[in-house]
């Protein structure tokens, strides 16, 4: 590839559409053995037309999946979500601490959305499942939780907007901004207080979350 540097959004665009699922990608992947990781129908000719280059938005383990990731979410605070009443707030990590159990998939139809935001995804939780979502409550762009099942959403024929959530991520730390709420992010603040969204970021809120899921 000649030091190329691949955009990964235009390569899990080609593969979610072939219907090929792939490993999951990292940085240091995109410069070494991605020839190997691809199937040989990849259209690498495309490359001479279009500038190519990385962003940390497209650096995400969640595309182009049809079985949820599961994990758990933690502030820079060290404050994990835990489910409380009907919905999410967050407390301090301890051992005696048991955080939700979250699950993330990648909208079928990223190409629908907005482009260069992030990876579009739904997010849920797991015991009781649940799927975050985001409506106008009173007239302010609300976080709530609805009794969906987040298989439901991704098979849906179209994007469920409320459910979406544009993903990035830099190094460890991610963001999650809502589709139907442009530049609303899901936030945290004090212990014991719910998450909820916020359009005041870096005020008095955290928008930046370490999301840990596995493969």
């Amino acid at each position: 590839m000649h030091a190329q540097l691949v955009h990964l959004e235009v390569i899990m665009h080609y593969l979610h559409k072939s219907g090929w699922t792939p490993s999951p990608l990292s940085v240091p992947d995109l410069g070494f053995g991605l020839h190997q990781m691809l199937p040989r129908k990849f259209p690498w000719h495309f490359f001479k037309f279009i500038k190519v280059q990385v962003t940390p938005s497209v650096v995400s383990v969640v595309h182009a999946r049809s079985t949820p990731q599961s994990g758990r979410v933690s502030d820079l605070e060290q404050q994990v979500w835990i489910f409380r009443g009907q919905g999410l707030v967050v407390v301090p990590w301890s051992s005696n601490t048991a955080p939700v159990t979250i699950t993330v998939l990648p909208c079928k139809y990223p190409e629908s959305l907005e482009q260069g935001k992030g990876i579009p995804i739904y997010v849920g939780i797991q015991n009781p499942d649940k799927c975050l979502c985001c409506e106008e409550v009173d007239g302010q762009p609300t976080l709530q939780l609805k009794e969906e099942e987040i298989l439901d959403l991704y098979n849906h024929p179209e994007p469920k907007k409320p459910f979406l959530f544009y993903h990035t991520q830099t190094g460890r730390t991610s963001t999650f901004e809502s589709v139907a709420f442009p530049d609303h992010f899901i936030a945290s603040s004090k212990s014991g207080e719910p998450i909820f969204l916020t359009s005041e970021q870096g005020k008095y809120y955290n928008i930046n979350f370490n999301l840990d899921i596995g493969p």
